[in-house]
């Protein structure tokens, strides 16, 4: 697992450095990191955990997918780093996405920039 997630973080790491760059450059790109729990198979939930969050849990796999879903049709300017577990807030309603985006709560804050670039190798 530990594989699988420094290459999670890479990943994130290189799509927000690329798409910080195009942005700079007058290109537009709706860059979205999800990050969710412990993924299981287990049928779509409709309810999740949203934005920051300081605990740890499982996901549907199908609430991952819901939530990219409602965070592309939010528009263009959205984007960040969200985690996403089941729990709570309604995913249909968008009643989770919309609290998240309007006080614009993003995971990467706190992360170094210049430290993904260097990684990149940028």
């Amino acid at each position: 697992m530990a594989v699988y997630l420094d290459a999670k973080l890479a990943s994130d790491e290189c799509l927000t450095v690329l798409a910080k760059e195009k942005r700079e450059q007058g290109g537009k790109i709706q860059d979205i990191i999800l990050r969710p729990g412990s993924l299981s198979d287990v049928e779509e939930t409709g309810k999740v955990v949203f934005g920051k969050t300081s605990a740890s849990g499982t996901v549907s796999r199908g609430d991952v997918a819901e939530v990219g879903v409602r965070l592309l049709e939010a528009g263009e300017e959205t984007r960040g780093w969200f985690d996403v577990m089941n729990g709570e807030g309604e995913v249909e309603t968008g009643q989770a996405i919309q609290k998240v985006l309007s006080e614009k709560i993003d995971c990467i804050e706190g992360e170094d920039f210049e430290v993904m670039k260097k990684n990149l190798g940028a």
